[in-house]
């Protein structure tokens, strides 16, 4: 079975450790990004399941833009 991609973007070190213990790294591939920009950019390349977001990203100004 294809692994799910989950994208982690800005968020801090602690909280993606509880992420990684939570989910299935058999299930589950994790791509940290540190800023919005940074997904947008890339975001071609993901083939998204779920994206853990940190909504006060300092480049963040309209979340219905991602």
């Amino acid at each position: 079975m294809r692994k799910k991609t989950l994208v982690c973007v800005g968020l801090k070190q602690d909280f993606l450790h509880s992420l990684e213990s939570f989910f299935d790294t058999n299930t589950f591939n994790f791509s940290t990004v540190s800023t919005a920009k940074e997904l947008m950019d890339n975001a071609s390349k993901y083939s998204v399941g779920l994206i853990f977001l940190n909504s006060k990203l300092p480049d963040l100004n309209d979340i219905q833009e991602l």
